[in-house]
This record gives structure tokens, C-alpha cells and sequence, in this order.
């Protein structure tokens, strides 16, 4: 089994069998970035947030400009309250995803919709709890993963208003 094997369960909707296979191959010393990066996006998904952070952390030791495990990353310690951290990955993504645009690009893995997403939730209970910079802070992130994500911009708009 390889990769591209676990990367077309998860397409398919089979999260539990992609993880054993990448579990399989990082067990098996054949451990990349992206494996990595695939096991912590397995495991955020099932809310297992620490183990998901261990991936996330490896495949960018693997690979310190992997913007998507550092976006991934950032998510995580946002929503759970590490908010400097998160802060600070996530500046640290923006310079790698920077850099790479002047190098030569590669494909995304993740769905930057779904990482905006993220954030436009997030952006939504600070703007419940009235913390609107906090609030602009998400949806300006949202607005930067996905550029076409108007509701971000809309709501990045709002919540300036209301500041």
C-alpha cells in the first residue's frame, strides 16, 4: 500500500483505512511530510487534537515550509485556546507560502475551503462573544486561505463596523 492507496480511501470516505495504511508506512520507516501531515488532518478530524499536533510538528520538521501542516497547525492551537501560538505559525505559513510562490510552486493538499471554513467558525464565536478583534483576526485569515470566501469578507467588514 502506498500514499496515493490511503489518499483514495480518504476521498472515498474511509478515514479509519487510510490511517492504518499511513500508520503502516511511518511504522515501516517510509515517513515523508505529507504522510505526516495526511495522519494529523486524520486525527484533527476526529478531535484528537494533541496526537494531531505531533503530526502536524513532525511533518514540518520534515519540511519547514509545508504551509498546509502549518495552517493545520494554527488551527488547532486557536481552537484550543493557544492563541500566541497559533499566531505565530500561522505568520510563519504566510513566509513559507511567500517563498514558495517566488520558487516553484507545488500543490496543495488540503482544501483551503475547509481551513477557511475553520477559521469563518471561529471568526463567528468571537463575534458572539464580542470580541471583535479577535473576530477580524479569523475572518482575515479565512479571506487569506480562500480568497473567493466572500462570507469572510463580508463578515471581516461587519465586524470592523462593529469595532
Amino acid at each position: 500500500m502506498t500514499i496515493a492507496d490511503a489518499k483514495k480511501l480518504l476521498a472515498q470516505g474511509h478515514s479509519a483505512a487510510a490511517l492504518d495504511i499511513l500508520t503502516d508506512l511511518d511504522h515501516a520507516g517510509q515517513s515523508t511530510a505529507e504522510l505526516q501531515y495526511l495522519i494529523g488532518t486524520i486525527l484533527h478530524r476526529e478531535n484528537r487534537f494533541a496526537e494531531a499536533v505531533d503530526r502536524f510538528k513532525r511533518a514540518l520538521q520534515l519540511d519547514p515550509r509545508f504551509t498546509d501542516a502549518a495552517i493545520s497547525l494554527s488551527i488547532i492551537y486557536n481552537d484550543t485556546g493557544h492563541y500566541e501560538e497559533g499566531r505565530q505559525v500561522f505568520e510563519q505559513a504566510e513566509k513559507a507560502a511567500f517563498q514558495k510562490q517566488s520558487g516553484s510552486p507545488s500543490p496543495s493538499i488540503v482544501m483551503s475551503r475547509e481551513i477557511s471554513q475553520k477559521h469563518l467558525d471561529l471568526g463567528n464565536l468571537y463575534r458572539k462573544l464580542q470580541r471583535f478583534d479577535e473576530a477580524a483576526n479569523e475572518f482575515l485569515k479565512a479571506s487569506r486561505v480562500d480568497p473567493d470566501n466572500f462570507d469572510a469578507r463580508i463578515l471581516l467588514a461587519k465586524t470592523h463596523g462593529q469595532r
